[in-house]
């Protein structure tokens, strides 16, 4: 059999780095590395800053595909004249593995990736851009896309909203990279207290990070040497953090650190007590993953994926129970025997989770779809 030629969309890449960002990243790479006998990758990017960057942000062996039109001017045409096509960037094409919702009008069948259906089930926790992809996602479902999802929690929700077939929703989970390590002292230094719990993502209403604040604001008077570091960039809606912030008694020890720089992050979550992560709503949640492999326990949430992605590993307090969420910091806090227990169980947690499986399984899917629907030549 011919290697099968992928579209692969990359325009995520070029951005600071998100759960999206990094699960696309990490599959091409992995892709790359493992698949080229049976695959041609064709990565590509909408946007006109970042044009130039794509040949050195995606690996070498890939064959870049970046034109000179604005993002918006391209989306635009997608969603109202439903042109151009894709292979005005990457010529033709077997697949097109649409990454982040996002998804092109193509001669070839068509992947799209749904991570979550925060769009649809928290909308008020959405930018504009974001509540574009129901009518992108909606009209590439009518054309007969098949959807990979990175959770059965997803994955459900999928079939459900869309009242699609079990054989059109696949679901694939994503891996997780070896530990990098990371320096505790540096990141104690960083926070300036030896003893801290640190949040990472980017900073939006469906975090819940308000209602974290609070909760540290009332256990941290009995730990008077206790900081919370809060790590990612301002996103949409990062006001009302601000402003919990700003009511907290105990606001000179929240640190706010923005976005950091990859070796930094790792330095930050090992010299931590715990990752707290209390989010209303996850289609998997990679912070958590990454604190087990830094060995690092997790107060995370019983909403969305994180049930099935952490079962036992974390504690998982209800989001909308801020006396849950306080029980659950008081207790990884002062429970050591907890905590160590927590690690153990993150690390037997990670072995469901592999890249190498993730590219293996999406190579397949690939295949899977040229196969059955082969592009018109």
């Amino acid at each position: 059999m011919s290697r099968i030629r992928v579209a692969y969309d990359s325009t995520s890449l070029l951005d600071t780095r998100t759960g999206i960002s990094y699960t696309a990243a990490q599959t091409l790479e992995t892709l790359a590395a493992n698949h080229l006998d049976a695959l041609d990758l064709y990565p590509y990017a909408i946007t006109w800053s970042g044009r130039h960057d794509l040949a050195a942000t995606v690996p070498a062996t890939t064959h870049p595909c970046a034109r000179p039109i604005p993002a918006r001017l391209a989306r635009w045409g997608w969603q109202h004249l439903n042109a151009p096509r894709i292979e005005r960037w990457t010529g033709p094409v077997d697949v097109v593995h649409a990454t982040a919702y996002v998804v092109p009008p193509s001669k070839a069948p068509v992947i799209v990736t749904i991570a979550d259906l925060n769009y649809i089930r928290y909308p008020e926790f959405c930018t504009p851009d974001v509540l574009t992809y129901p009518a992108m996602v909606q009209r590439a479902l009518n054309q007969g896309a098949v959807v990979h999802t990175i959770s059965e929690f997803v994955n459900q929700e999928v079939r459900d909203y869309y009242n699609l077939p079990a054989e059109r929703v696949v679901n694939i989970y994503p891996g997780i990279l070896p530990s990098v390590g990371g320096d505790p002292a540096r990141g104690k230094k960083l926070v300036g207290s030896e003893r801290y719990l640190v949040s990472l993502g980017t900073i939006e209403p469906r975090k819940n990070l308000p209602a974290l604040v609070r909760s540290f604001d009332e256990i941290a008077a009995n730990h008077p040497d206790l900081r919370l570091a809060i790590v990612g960039a301002p996103g949409w809606g990062s006001e009302s953090l601000d402003r919990a912030i700003a009511a907290a008694h105990t606001r000179d020890r929240i640190v706010t650190l923005g976005y950091v720089a990859e070796s930094t992050r790792c330095d930050l979550l090992a010299g931590a007590i715990a990752l707290v992560y209390p989010s209303f709503y996850e289609g998997f949640g990679l912070p958590p993953l990454e604190a087990a492999q830094a060995g690092v326990p997790t107060v995370a949430s019983n909403a969305g994926s994180l049930p099935e992605v952490l079962g036992d590993s974390a504690l998982l307090p209800d989001p909308n129970d801020e006396d849950a969420i306080k029980k659950a910091l008081s207790q990884i806090i002062n429970d050591e025997e907890l905590r160590a227990t927590l690690v153990a169980r993150g690390k037997e947690r990670l072995t469901k989770f592999s890249w190498e499986k993730t590219a293996a399984e999406l190579c397949a899917l690939y295949q899977r779809v040229a196969q059955e629907a082969p592009r018109a030549r």
